[in-house]
């Protein structure tokens, strides 16, 4: 519980947020989609909630815990995929992470990387371009252009 409580005394001083146009995003999505995380599933939880997008993503998602292994292992990410009735073929994967990245790829599913986050840095940039994504996005507008393009 003593992390839950701080988890929601980071949500309240804005230091755990949603990224910029999370909520928008995920509201305008019309697609299937869920999360597959290394997090565990206790924490991951508690920081959708304290986040706001725990309303938005329900049940679909999805943590190493479940499947037992971690990133870059691709368990987690086919195991999302086939509870959401796709093939790995047919999904696009977001990652923030060369750990992330590395398992999508190992999952022979589509990958963009997402360089937009806080922590973020041009050398993390910069290593999540060598995995050669689909796209390095810098904010979420940029992938719903993608995901919708003029």
């Amino acid at each position: 519980m003593e992390t839950a409580a701080a988890e929601i005394q980071l949500a309240a001083s804005g230091i755990l947020s949603a990224t910029p146009g999370a909520v928008e995003l995920l509201q305008w999505l019309s697609i299937p989609f869920c999360v597959a995380s290394n997090t565990s599933r206790f924490e991951l939880i508690h920081r959708m909630r304290a986040a706001n997008l725990l309303g938005l993503v329900g049940s679909r998602f999805f943590s190493s815990d479940d499947i037992g292994v971690r990133k870059p292992d691709p368990s987690v990410l086919l195991l999302a995929a086939e509870i959401m009735g796709v093939s790995a073929r047919e999904c696009l994967v977001i990652e923030d992470s060369v750990i992330g990245l590395s398992a999508a790829r190992n999952a022979n599913m589509r990958y963009c990387a997402f360089g937009g986050a806080r922590h973020h840095t041009s050398r993390l940039r910069n290593d999540l371009r060598t995995f050669e994504p689909e796209a390095l996005l810098l904010n979420l507008a940029e992938l719903k252009g993608l995901l919708c393009p003029m």
